[in-house]
């Protein structure tokens, strides 16, 4: 996050319902030492202005820092920083928030030019804007970062052979039945759930934590043709407070039929928040 966040915890502005959301979010809330000289200089800014009084300027202060659960020493980020100024051809010292941001999770900002310059040059994916906090972008994009690519990328190799698969077996099946209505019986899928497809992909997703399980989980839900992108929000957080991702072990066959719409789901949440591959 940068310093056009945290001077909202202090001053009653536009944005600052969203900056003081981030307080009580779980994920650490980290900063490069350079934010601390911007911060009090914002801020006495604004006091000499008469937005804030010389308590709250000085409360502020120590209030906003304490806030932070890690500050990053800028010799860190320093050269990360002068290369995305280059590559920006933009202020370094926006550059050290980004570069803080880099490996680390996702960089916030009130900041809309920065934001749109990120975006332009390819950082979509770890930028996020205060305006986008209530509508599930910053969860999106957490959740992008800390599932893991290998399982998302088996997922993708994996469900096209696995519904083949189970169309062929059930073609199959219906073929041998007379009547109006076909019936399938689980001795009749049984190759496909004992295929090496379906055995990997299930060790892949049972070796997940069970955030990533519930992110995965949304996403096949998201993937059906009833949902659109902005239903995000609130099947993620369907998909956490249940127990299913918890005990993949019980859940283990309807977590794994939601699989199969993951990928449609990706492409729907990637399309909805602007999300760059």
């Amino acid at each position: 996050m940068d310093t056009s966040v945290a001077a909202k915890w202090v001053v009653q502005e536009a944005g600052s319902e969203q900056a003081l959301a981030l307080l009580d979010r779980d994920e650490p809330l980290v900063a490069p030492d350079r934010m601390i000289p911007e911060l009090v200089s914002v801020l006495r800014r604004k006091c000499k202005a008469g937005q804030i009084s010389e308590a709250q300027f000085l409360k502020g202060i120590e209030e906003a820092l304490g806030a932070l659960d890690r500050i990053v020493p800028s010799s860190e980020v320093a050269f990360d920083a002068a290369l995305l100024s280059l590559e920006f051809d933009h202020s370094p010292y926006d550059c050290f928030f980004l570069a803080t941001a880099l490996g680390r999770g996702v960089f916030v900002t009130a900041d809309n030019v920065f934001e749109r310059k990120c975006i332009d040059r390819g950082y979509g994916k770890l930028v996020v804007s205060l305006a986008d906090i209530g509508r599930g972008r910053l969860d999106a994009l957490l959740a992008f970062e800390s599932v893991e690519q290998e399982a998302l990328g088996s997922i993708r190799r994996l469900t096209p052979l696995l519904k083949k698969t189970f169309d062929v077996l059930q073609e199959e099946a219906r073929r041998h039945q007379d009547g109006r209505f076909a019936f399938l019986a689980s001795e009749d899928l049984a190759a496909g759930f004992s295929s090496p497809a379906y055995r990997s992909l299930e060790m892949t997703i049972s070796k997940l934590p069970s955030e990533q399980r519930a992110f995965l989980l949304a996403l096949g839900w998201l993937g059906r043709g009833y949902y659109s992108g902005s239903d995000w929000p609130h099947l993620l957080a369907n998909a956490k407070a249940g127990s299913l991702p918890d005990d993949f072990k019980q859940h283990r066959s309807y977590i794994m039929a939601q699989m199969n719409a993951v990928p449609d789901g990706l492409a729907k949440l990637r399309a909805h928040y602007g999300i760059q591959e």
